[in-house]
């Protein structure tokens, strides 16, 4: 393992763990006047001719909590409600799509095709390779299948390919 790969990320993250604990100890023994966050005013100093602005109010530690607060619970809120409409949106959409999953009855010019597609692929079993021709005539009934015909077929290519039955003879795409 190259020495530099993690390095470098390990030592940034561990001086900057370093520094962080040296600001909380510093902060935790200021005095309580000093922990506010002062905000500044946009209007100028009495009698300063360098523009400097004057700290008119001071948010304590408690006021920025507050309003973190207040402005994550307005954005869970907003999540919840966006995420109640996608909900909604799925169940809509659900509920049109298991009407259009019910199984199509598979025609004779579907049945037909289906024994073409597999005695293609069995004789590609038989002689162990996928030429150009078999991809033709593959390519020529696939479109005709059903969606299940197809899973079929694909499943029966893919294992014969994987355990070595059919071996490619193709430069392109075998079907």
């Amino acid at each position: 393992m190259n020495l530099r790969v993690w390095l470098l990320p390990a030592g940034t993250g561990i001086i900057g763990l370093i520094a962080g604990l040296l600001i909380n100890q510093q902060a935790l023994h200021l005095p309580a006047t000093q922990q506010s966050v002062a905000t500044r005013d946009t209007q100028p100093v009495a009698g300063s001719t360098s523009g400097a602005c004057a700290t008119s109010t001071a948010a304590s530690a408690a006021d920025v909590r507050l309003a973190i607060r207040e402005e994550l619970a307005a954005f869970a809120i907003s999540v919840k409600s966006a995420s109640n409409s996608l909900t909604n949106r799925r169940d809509i959409q659900s509920d049109g799509q298991a009407e259009k999953k019910e199984p199509i009855a598979a025609t004779s010019i579907q049945l037909a095709a289906a024994t073409r597609v597999h005695s293609v692929v069995d004789a590609a079993i038989a002689h162990r390779q996928w030429t150009e021709r078999d991809a033709e005539q593959f390519r020529n009934e696939f479109d005709v299948l059903t969606d299940e015909q197809r899973a079929e077929i694909l499943q029966k290519f893919t294992v014969a390919v994987n355990k070595g039955q059919i071996v490619p003879q193709t430069d392109r795409i075998p079907f």
